[in-house]
């Protein structure tokens, strides 16, 4: 998910394109906004931390995932409940929750549904 509007249209967007189509063939669509309390997040959002865990930005920003989904199951097996990234589209970042382990201490509530349409 992403952290603002504007990155959750920019996904949108670059999953369209990947697949040769239009946003607009996607739709209507349902937008749901999220409040969000997490204890345990892997944040990728610095250099740093993305060289820690030998992740590119070339990787994170390509079209080839699987990198990012070693990362993802790696975080997931060690019990994570979320990694906070930059989006690939560089509109902002991205929150990847693993909903079967929130723990007791998170929480993820649904905030808001908007329907997308033309």
């Amino acid at each position: 998910m992403g952290l603002t509007a504007e990155v959750v249209e920019a996904e949108f967007a670059r999953m369209a394109s990947l697949q040769g189509r239009s946003p607009t063939d996607f739709l209507p669509r349902l937008f749901v906004r999220y409040h969000v309390s997490l204890a345990r997040v892997l944040d990728l959002r610095s250099a740093e931390s993305r060289v820690a865990v030998r992740l590119s930005d070339a990787e994170l920003r390509g079209n080839d995932r699987a990198r990012c989904q070693v990362i993802g199951e790696a975080a997931h097996y060690l019990g994570l409940e979320a990694i906070l990234a930059p989006s690939a589209t560089s509109a902002g970042d991205t929150l990847s929750v693993f909903m079967d382990r929130i723990g007791g201490d998170s929480a993820v509530e649904v905030a808001e549904r908007t329907t997308w349409s033309p």
